[in-house]
């Protein structure tokens, strides 16, 4: 488990990484269009941050996501430092999310 110290560190390198915390009023919305629009908006995103990684080919929530590398290359596209995303392999599951988790 992480120190709460840890955690504090850990919010402070994701604001830095994007831009601080907000500054003034928060900006209007408009809406999505719905949760299907949201859902493939999030799905797009996923996989342009994904792109170009070795054994990830993000398509859908489920099947693309089930050996952690779609996981680990999502975190590691913001902070690749953080572990040797090369040194991972499609059949090692449960080493792949854990280290993912650990990571986030």
């Amino acid at each position: 488990r992480q120190h709460a110290g840890s955690r504090a560190y850990g919010r402070s390198a994701i604001l830095e990484k994007f831009g601080g915390a907000a500054k003034g009023p928060a900006p209007h919305l408009r809406r999505s269009g719905g949760a299907a629009t949201v859902k493939t908006m999030l799905l797009e995103w996923c996989r342009a941050r994904t792109r170009g990684y070795p054994n990830v080919d993000v398509q859908n929530f489920s099947g693309s996501w089930g050996s952690g590398l779609a996981f680990c290359a999502l975190l590691h596209s913001f902070f690749p430092d953080a572990f040797d995303f090369g040194a991972l392999e499609p059949d090692t599951r449960r080493h792949n999310f854990a280290l993912a988790f650990a990571t986030a």
